[in-house]
């Protein structure tokens, strides 16, 4: 396997820079006094994006923690302002397009309201069994961003 190739794969999976995990290689080789040139292939490939993933949780992991926002709550796209749910909400938080026709019972909304043509088959397709099925409206909640 072409050393190229190698870092490429690597960082494909790890979203380490190419540039980041040459140097750290080449330390490693004048580190150790080795040779790592026999090691370029698949198996190290996986070896190391394996121990990567578990390195990333192990040490990673207990760095963020998560509390109950102290923003005051109050009305949503879905709840009212005293927390109670809303009868009625616009048919855009759900989707920007509509197509025509009535939606199986098992359809949370009256319409086919959908963003994508994945979503639109996925409404229209006659499932067995729905045991939750509902798109979660813009801005209804908030997902904290690093």
């Amino acid at each position: 396997m072409p050393y190229n190739v190698f870092l490429k794969r690597i960082s494909s999976v790890t979203n380490l820079p190419i540039r980041v995990l040459h140097t750290a290689l080449c330390k490693y080789a004048k580190k150790h006094g080795t040779d790592f040139t026999t090691y370029i292939n698949e198996n190290s490939v996986a070896k190391f994006c394996l121990k990567f993933a578990n390195w990333k949780t192990e040490n990673l992991q207990k760095r963020f923690r998560y509390e109950c926002s102290k923003v005051p709550i109050g009305a949503t796209a879905l709840t009212y302002a005293d927390g109670t749910v809303r009868r009625e909400i616009s048919q855009g938080r759900i989707g920007n397009k509509i197509t025509p026709g009535t939606p199986s019972d098992k359809y949370l909304y009256d319409v086919y309201a959908y963003d994508s043509p994945l979503e639109e088959e996925n409404i229209k397709a006659d499932i067995e069994e729905v045991v939750v099925y509902g798109k979660i409206p813009r801005s209804s909640i908030a997902i904290p961003s690093l």
